[in-house]
């Protein structure tokens, strides 16, 4: 993926990268898959009479040779100037990482699931790549591409295979006022990318899609503009690439569940609160989103989002499962970067846009 990207021509995309544009998107992917170490700031470096380093938490006088680290997030901000092409960087990152999967998380390894029925030995193959994220389909297609070797049969077995699930276990059983119904809730990992954009700006997304993609396989992408467009059930939303959100819509997802909450129906008169027995609520009302891990999460025009309790904040927030996840902008948010004299153009309102469901693409 680096040499290519060093190259500056991608594979499946009809126009060349500038070298910048490469270089970022080159430090996104590290960014994502392998996110740097950092030590604990809470660990203050010291030296023994010996003259060897130790680690020392003042707080709670803890004495370590060595310190805690943690893991980095796979993610961050691609704040290019505006004009130089972020979204054609953000799709060289969706096209280069196309068919990878999000990692279960660790304490949810145990409790992941085949589902259908006694599986062959390469559907176990197949759902052990992809419990440990391991992006088979695109290492097959790199080995074709490469070797001239062919696995029509395998990647025909990985299109047909179910979607690899995992389970989390149900809350703690709280308040009676709180009630859950102690269902586990079933996670499906998809190598799709979530990108929430303002409404004038989801037809550019297509257009930049549709400019730089070049033939080959489809690029599926479904766009999600109108505020009230249905999503798709989980089996079929998990097979696309990109998911495009407007803003109004993905707030909008967040007012409809906010508003699920209670539940007036009359078969559920004790708790007030939504079940999944009530199947108005649960066909209804409920989201398929809060049961997709996605592998990425794209805000674009992110200064936008600068509140942290308006909807589209708490949608991303309590709504979407993500390993990736990416703020896109070019203008510094108001009242937030000091010394920085940029006069900043008030945001045009919104324009009414085309209403596709399902766009595809050619894409390699």
């Amino acid at each position: 993926v680096m040499a290519l990207l060093v190259s500056c021509r991608l594979p499946g995309f009809k126009s060349v990268l500038f070298a910048y544009q490469a270089r970022d998107a080159a430090q996104m992917i590290v960014q994502e898959t392998a996110p740097p170490l950092s030590q604990d700031p809470r660990f203050e470096e010291r030296k023994d009479p010996t003259g060897e380093t130790y680690y020392f938490v003042p707080r709670n006088l803890t004495f370590l040779k060595f310190p805690s680290v943690y893991e980095g997030c796979r993610g961050g901000i691609l704040a290019e100037n505006m004009g130089l092409g972020k979204t054609i960087i953000c799709l060289a990152v969706i096209v280069m990482t196309r068919w990878h999967l999000p990692k279960i998380p660790p304490h949810y390894q145990s409790l992941s699931s085949y589902v259908g029925e006694v599986p062959t030995l390469l559907q176990q193959a197949l759902v052990t790549a992809a419990k440990n994220a391991i992006p088979a389909k695109a290492y097959l297609y790199r080995m074709m591409r490469e070797r001239g070797e062919h696995y029509g049969s395998i990647l025909k077995a990985i299109d047909n295979n179910n979607p690899t699930t995992y389970l989390i276990p149900p809350p703690t059983p709280g308040s009676f006022r709180h009630h859950n119904d102690g269902l586990p809730t079933r996670m499906t990992l998809s190598s799709a990318t979530l990108v929430v954009a303002p409404r004038n700006l989801v037809h550019q997304w297509l257009s930049e899609i549709q400019k730089h993609i070049g033939s080959g396989k489809n690029l599926k992408v479904l766009v999600l503009a109108d505020p009230f467009s249905l999503i798709p059930p989980v089996d079929i939303t998990v097979g696309y690439d990109i998911i495009l959100f407007s803003k109004q819509r993905f707030e909008q997802q967040h007012r409809l569940e906010k508003s699920s909450r209670v539940c007036t129906c009359p078969s559920n008169r004790v708790t007030r609160f939504v079940g999944r027995d009530c199947p108005t609520c649960r066909d209804v009302k409920h989201s398929h989103l809060k049961n997709i891990h996605f592998l990425r999460l794209i805000i674009d025009e992110g200064h936008e989002f600068s509140s942290a309790t308006s909807d589209a904040v708490l949608a991303a927030d309590e709504s979407i499962t993500a390993d990736r996840r990416w703020i896109v902008s070019g203008t510094p948010a108001r009242n937030r970067l000091y010394g920085v004299e940029t006069d900043l153009a008030s945001t045009a309102e919104d324009q009414p846009s085309p209403r596709p469901e399902i766009w595809i693409f050619p894409a390699s």
